[in-house]
């Protein structure tokens, strides 16, 4: 082979070598699938088969695929096809003749009209049939028609000028002819290529390329680098797939709910609630929005603009609600801070919060966890992990109270610890390596149990009792934190802890938590108030702990038989 015949043989591999990895590129997972097509139906001199069957997990992608590879095809005449949008034989002829063979003037009525008006146009000129939606032909189209598509190259006689490519998610054996249940195509099968379901990485390489049209065009969006746009993004599909890539297969449908759950989930940062870099504290937020949109857009009860609409207004009110209770709480904290307790001779809690950071969850949801949450977190911790039968032993204020009146006289002038309540300290736990059996029924190896809000929140009363000054200021305010200097009576002391630990605050911040999946709601969605409602503690034993200690708190002087030793 001379040069000069060489050269244009190098440069049509090049520009296919080239085709072959844009294709590739945009549709991740796809490079053998791309090839093969190419070879099959994109090189001029190899003859055509007379029917391919494209069998795609999703089929609209299967399309988008095949028509970014034909659109460089332009030597080969390409008529697309739907049965629902050509369901009758004249609309499906009709379409046939105006794509393979323009010039014609015949309007064929019937299979051999249609034959005889096309077998002169596609003498010298290669034509590819697209059926669209191949599944419909069942359901819509007659028996005979679909085996006459199935069969156009055999009736036109022009084997390797003709092919019928058939995009479908079902097998080519679902398709019903007269002769049998698979297509009938007189020389043989139809090619098959299969085009299974992504896998992770490549499914989320695919939701990936969505970002750069994903990025907020808002105004309040213009003080966050794109970078951080784009990392936020980058994490954002990987819970989107494993959340929503079991309830469907399609890549399009797919890729219709992450955008749609995205414009909600950016809501907390646009407003200035959380900051972009708050990656965990966002992704838990997106919980009820990943449920909403399975259970509302999935099956098209609404619009994907309405569902739009309806979560950016939902995820606007839960931010301003959570603004408002961390301002709030913030506002009693400084008022603390600015006037101490003379009982109370640690540092204040913001300080005391702010020494370092927290570990885990508690760490990377510290912007999001005001200071009272940090009592809540550690009361929860204990509901779900203390039995409730030893609730009055470890938090019962007036102890005397169970006593037999004999002994109710002896029983006040018994020293009381500073919260009021009469708890001993635990017993020394006895080592592991002194021949005691290790318990496996221990709550720590069980896991932490649900437990009602309204337990929830006298623990935390007592909680609060026994931080002293420090809560004092925190929860009741200034004014009774200054009072609290003095001698008050225990009943008004007791009335106005009661008050203010089940006050609508405390409720509006057990939500917070909720929303953060630090809490875990376990009753009916319609229980708001207890007995119906039931939480669960959702943080580790270290994070409890490492809370703990900001706020000078004996964790493991509150914890039931922790270690196993029995003892407390």
């Amino acid at each position: 082979m001379s040069s000069a015949e060489a050269g244009p043989s190098r440069s049509g591999a090049e520009s296919r070598a080239a085709q072959e990895a844009r294709l590739a590129e945009h549709f991740p997972g796809r490079a053998e699938a791309v090839a093969t097509l190419l070879d099959v139906l994109c090189t001029p001199d190899t003859p055509l088969p007379a029917a391919v069957h494209i069998h795609a997990a999703s089929s609209s992608r299967a399309s988008e695929l095949l028509s970014h590879l034909l659109a460089g095809a332009t030597a080969t005449r390409i008529s697309s096809l739907d049965p629902l949008q050509q369901p009758t034989c004249a609309l499906l002829y009709a379409h046939l003749l105006a794509d393979l063979a323009p010039a014609s003037a015949a309007r064929p009525e019937a299979l051999d009209t249609l034959v005889a008006a096309l077998a002169p146009a596609l003498q010298e000129q290669r034509a590819l049939v697209v059926v669209q939606n191949a599944e419909r032909m069942r359901d819509v189209w007659e028996e005979s028609i679909g085996e006459a598509v199935w069969g156009l190259a055999e009736l036109l006689r022009a084997h390797g000028r003709l092919c019928v490519v058939t995009v479908s998610s079902l097998p080519v054996a679902s398709f019903r002819t007269p002769r049998g249940s698979g297509a009938v195509l007189g020389a043989g099968a139809p090619i098959v290529l299969r085009l299974p379901a992504l896998r992770r990485d490549e499914a989320v390489a695919v939701l990936r390329r969505d970002g750069e049209d994903l990025l907020p065009k808002d105004p309040r969006a213009a003080t966050v680098p794109t970078h951080d746009w784009r990392t936020l993004h980058g994490a954002y599909v990987g819970l989107a797939y494993d959340t929503l890539g079991a309830d469907t297969r399609d890549e399009e449908e797919l890729r219709t709910l992450t955008a749609a759950v995205w414009h909600p989930f950016i809501v907390p940062v646009l407003t200035g609630e959380m900051a972009v870099s708050a990656i965990p504290a966002l992704l838990s937020r997106a919980a009820p929005l990943l449920r909403d949109v399975l259970a509302r857009l999935l099956p098209r009860l609404v619009s994907a603009n309405a569902w739009v609409a309806s979560a950016v207004s939902w995820a606007e009110s839960m931010s301003s609600e959570a603004m408002a209770t961390t301002a709030a709480i913030e506002a009693e904290d400084a008022l603390s801070q600015k006037t101490p307790s003379k009982r109370s001779r640690r540092a204040p809690l913001a300080a005391r919060l702010a020494q370092g950071p927290l570990d885990s969850a508690v760490q990377q949801l510290a912007p999001s966890v005001p200071l009272l949450g940090a009592y809540l977190l550690l009361a929860s911790f204990l509901a779900s992990f203390n039995p409730a039968r030893l609730d009055a032993r470890y938090f019962l204020r007036d102890e005397h109270v169970l006593l037999p009146a004999a002994e109710r006289v002896d029983a006040s002038a018994r020293k009381r610890k500073r919260g009021g309540a009469y708890r001993k300290k635990p017993a020394k736990r006895p080592p592991k390596d002194d021949g005691q059996r290790e318990d496996l029924n221990r709550q720590q190896l069980l896991g932490p149990k649900p437990f009602p809000a309204e337990r929830l929140l006298a623990i935390l009363q007592a909680l609060l009792i026994e931080a002293g000054g420090d809560a004092s200021a925190l929860v009741l305010g200034a004014a009774f934190a200054a009072r609290r200097q003095d001698a008050l009576l225990p009943e008004e002391e007791t009335e106005q802890w009661e008050r203010k630990s089940r006050g609508a605050g405390v409720m509006s911040l057990i939500n917070q938590l909720v929303s953060q999946r630090l809490l875990v709601r376990m009753g009916p969605p319609t229980a708001l108030l207890a007995p119906n409602l039931q939480l669960r503690c959702n943080i580790t034993y270290d994070d409890a702990l490492s809370l703990a200690r900001r706020v000078s708190f004996g964790l493991d002087e509150w914890l039931w038989d922790w270690s196993g030793g029995g003892g407390g």
